[in-house]
C-alpha cells in the first residue's frame, strides 16, 4: 500500500468530522472578534440582534465594523460567513490599519480568506486570491496522482481548501497559507482503494493596483521549512 493511501473506511470516518487541518479555530492566523485596529479607529465584531441600535443590518450577514468613537456601524462584513461557521473568524489587520483581512470558515470543508482596503471610513474589497494559488495547488497534487501510477487528469474528489492570510507585510502585500486536499479511486485486482493526495504552500502574494491582480512573489512547501 502507498503510504498515502486511505482506506475507504478511514476516509468515510475523515470526511464525517469534516477534517480540516485549520479546522481548530484556534490554529486559524488572526485575533478573534471583537478585534481592534491597531489605530484604535476600528473594530471588528459580531453584530447583535438584541441590540437596538443595530435595526436595520442585513440579516444574512454577521459580522460588521464600527468605528471605535461613535460606535456607528460603518461597513458590514459580506454574508460569507454564515452563523453556524461566526465562531471560526479572525481578523488581520495591516499595522497601519489600511488593510483588513478576514479568515473565516465558507462550508464544511472550506476556508477562505476575504482581503479589504480601508481608505478613511470607506472598506473596499480587493479582488479574490484564490485563483492565483490554484495552479501550484494542482500541480503539485497532479504529480502526486502521477506517482500513484494514475493519468495526471484522473478525477479527484475534493475534501477541503483553505487559505488564510498569516499578516500584512505592506499595503498590498500579504502571508499566505494555501492548502488543498483530494482523493482518488485506485483499481486493482484486489479491488478498490482510495488513495489522498494533498498540497501545501506558504506565499508571499503581491496585489498590482494598476492590472488588479494577485501575484505570487514566493512560495515554500508547507514542512520544507
Amino acid at each position: 500500500m502507498h503510504p498515502l493511501a486511505i482506506k475507504s473506511g478511514a476516509l468515510a470516518l475523515f470526511l464525517a468530522l469534516g477534517f480540516c487541518p485549520q479546522a481548530s479555530a484556534g490554529k486559524v492566523p488572526g485575533q478573534a472578534m471583537p478585534s481592534t485596529s491597531p489605530n484604535g479607529f476600528f473594530v471588528f465584531r459580531q453584530l447583535d440582534d438584541d441590540d437596538p441600535t443595530e435595526p436595520d443590518r442585513d440579516r444574512e450577514s454577521t459580522q460588521a465594523v464600527f468605528e471605535t468613537k461613535t460606535k456607528r456601524r460603518i461597513f458590514v462584513f459580506p454574508p460569507y460567513a454564515g452563523d453556524s461557521f461566526g465562531e471560526t473568524v479572525r481578523v488581520v489587520w495591516s499595522k497601519d490599519s489600511k488593510r483588513l483581512a478576514v479568515n473565516y470558515r465558507a462550508g464544511g470543508r472550506y476556508y477562505a480568506t476575504s482581503l479589504f482596503k480601508i481608505d478613511g471610513l470607506k472598506f473596499t474589497e480587493l479582488p479574490n486570491l484564490e485563483g492565483t494559488l490554484a495552479a501550484p495547488l494542482e500541480s503539485a497534487k497532479i504529480e502526486q496522482v502521477k506517482a500513484l501510477g494514475l493519468p495526471g487528469d484522473s478525477y479527484q474528489r475534493r475534501i477541503n481548501d483553505s487559505f488564510t492570510t498569516r499578516r500584512w507585510i505592506d499595503d498590498n502585500t500579504i502571508e499566505l497559507d494555501s492548502r488543498s486536499e483530494s482523493s482518488v479511486l485506485i483499481k486493482s485486482a484486489d479491488g478498490e482503494d482510495i488513495e489522498f493526495v494533498s498540497a501545501a504552500l506558504r506565499c508571499i502574494v503581491k496585489f498590482d493596483p494598476g492590472t488588479m491582480q494577485w501575484k505570487i512573489v514566493k512560495s515554500l512547501k508547507l514542512g520544507d521549512e
